[in-house]
């Protein structure tokens, strides 16, 4: 039997809401983990260029929230309400690879040529869905106070800054959650800021 286009959309969107409210509800361990991976190998990174006496500076981030990337921290250092939702259900990276299968799946087989548009669906499902989980791109703006418009210079910041603090690896999984791009991009980019660093004060490093 064929579904009418809006019912389809209706078990669609309920399909993917009711997976991201497992998400949240779930305390994700393995999701903490892999934010701990990431800093870890970014505190090797820093290792390194310690011992040769380079100090990596921390980019300024715009005091708005009009950058394309909100940063998960206050002004004061504190965590966004964005991030404090994460904190708060020990949740990291709200996986949508599940959700956007099951959405996706519903409408390529419901409707005609739904196929073609599977991958889009998925791919959109995908990159929304830790920000849906924690509340929302209109959310996110309006309880984000500092912004970046460059990923590699947020990941610095994030590192330089906030690496010490107690619940960074909470707080970054939460911002690799809204942010998927962050996870692979992390270690290159403290890699090419203490490079540039090292170059400016005229050191080599091996």
């Amino acid at each position: 039997m064929k579904l009418p286009l809006r019912l389809t959309a209706t078990i669609a969107a309920t399909l993917v809401f009711s997976t991201l409210t497992f998400a949240v509800s779930s305390s994700s361990f393995g999701d903490i983990v892999r934010a701990q991976i990431i800093i870890n190998k970014a505190l090797e990174v820093m290792q390194k260029y310690r011992e040769a006496t380079v100090t990596l500076e921390a980019p300024q981030p715009q005091a708005d929230n009009t950058g394309k990337y909100l940063l998960p921290y206050k002004a004061d250092g504190e965590p966004t309400e964005w991030a404090g939702k994460a904190l708060n259900a020990a949740v990291g990276k709200i996986v949508g690879e599940k959700a956007g299968d099951m959405a996706s799946n519903a409408v390529a087989s419901k409707i005609p040529f739904g196929g073609l548009a599977a991958g889009l669906l998925k791919k959109k499902v995908k990159e929304s869905a830790g920000m849906i989980a924690l509340g929302g791109a209109d959310y996110l703006k309006k309880t984000s106070e500092l912004s970046f418009s460059n990923l590699n210079d947020y990941a610095v910041f994030l590192q330089v800054q906030h690496g010490g603090d107690a619940n960074y690896k909470e707080v970054l999984a939460a911002a690799i959650a809204v942010y998927p791009d962050l996870e692979g991009r992390f270690e290159g980019a403290i890699k090419d800021a203490y490079r540039k660093q090292a170059e400016k004060a005229g050191k080599k490093v091996e």
